[in-house]
């Protein structure tokens, strides 16, 4: 059975260093030890009493050596905090899904020293990010639901299969080093997907940043959903006030239309009336110019203005009411 595990080589070299260093210095302290306690005691106990004073200092020197270690790979622990407070300051500001998107690229860019971070969302039956697609049914996206992530190096390291050829050849095919799936439910939906291109050290992807880089997608998914919900609600607030608009636009326009029809019902009957002819015309252009004014704000509606109030006589008002009963 193979092993997923990938050591990064730093901290690997320093875990090396460290055994090394305990080895040598418990070396050189037995034999300056077996030389002076030599001079007391015999030789086969100053042996003895040298290899326990070299075990009795090995513990100390070896958390000693263990904060050094600590110390030598502190700046990726910072940089994997740094990537999480990222995240968490996402959700304190405005709730927009694509601007949160592309943070979150940057964030993951940011965090793995790479040019290139990809975010795949479902669009019916493809995981989609540009032009590039990736079949939902397919064995190598079943693949990654499987394990949650892979990275190139562990693709070569795994017994291959179709899938995992399938993969591996996607991700050379687009430049990806390292992939991950989100699920959004127990019913193994996906929620997105991201990849990442080579680093610029030129350092593998490792057991630990694929853990990490799962860590931050994890963190990012309820923020993702907000931002959907939140999109969802505006729409559906928009359409009822374009509803809304449809409704009241109707009326306003049934309104001078109805005039208008009432006035040609009559026309064949008082037609040969001068003050009926006189009044038909003025207000036909009244009600025109009415529907003129409603489609003109229909059109300045969708354009920023600010109002403005002038005072009307409420005597105009009712007569020209009066003038349509």
């Amino acid at each position: 059975m193979t092993n997923r595990r990938i050591f990064e080589p730093r901290y690997l070299t320093a875990t090396f260093l460290k055994y090394l260093v305990i080895l040598a210095a418990g070396i050189l302290e037995f034999l300056v030890l077996k030389r002076i306690i030599g001079e007391v005691f015999p030789d086969e106990l100053a042996q003895i009493l040298s290899l326990i004073g070299v075990l009795i200092s090995i513990y100390p020197g070896n958390n000693f050596l263990e904060r050094f270690l600590e110390r030598f790979v502190e700046k990726e622990k910072s940089s994997n905090e740094l990537a999480l407070q990222r995240i968490y300051d996402l959700g304190k500001e405005h709730p927009d899904e694509e601007l949160n998107k592309a943070r979150f690229q940057e964030i993951l860019m940011e965090w793995a020293g790479t040019d290139r971070a990809a975010f795949f969302m479902p669009a019916e039956e493809f995981l989609e990010y540009e032009e590039i697609k990736l079949a939902i049914s397919s064995n190598e996206l079943n693949h990654l639901i499987e394990h949650g992530w892979e990275s190139y190096e562990s693709l070569e390291r795994v017994r291959e299969t179709g899938a995992t050829k399938g993969l591996k050849s996607f991700m050379e095919e687009h430049n990806f080093r390292i992939m991950l799936v989100v699920l959004e439910d127990k019913e193994q939906n996906v929620a997105f997907m991201t990849g990442l291109g080579p680093r610029g050290s030129k350092n593998p992807y490792t057991y630990s940043d694929g853990q990490t880089l799962k860590l931050l997608c994890e963190s990012f998914r309820p923020l993702l959903e907000h931002s959907q919900i939140v999109r969802q609600v505006r729409n559906s607030e928009q359409l009822a006030s374009v509803g809304l608009l449809a409704a009241s636009l109707a009326h306003e326009i049934r309104n001078p239309l109805v005039a208008i029809k009432t006035f040609f019902q009559l026309l064949p009957v008082r037609y040969n009336e001068p003050s009926f002819r006189e009044e038909f015309s003025a207000i036909i252009q009244e009600e025109v110019a009415r529907i003129e004014d409603l489609s003109q704000s229909l059109l300045d509606s969708s354009k920023p203005s600010v109002g403005t109030m002038t005072p009307i006589s409420l005597k105009d008002v009712g007569s020209a009411a009066l003038d349509l009963v």
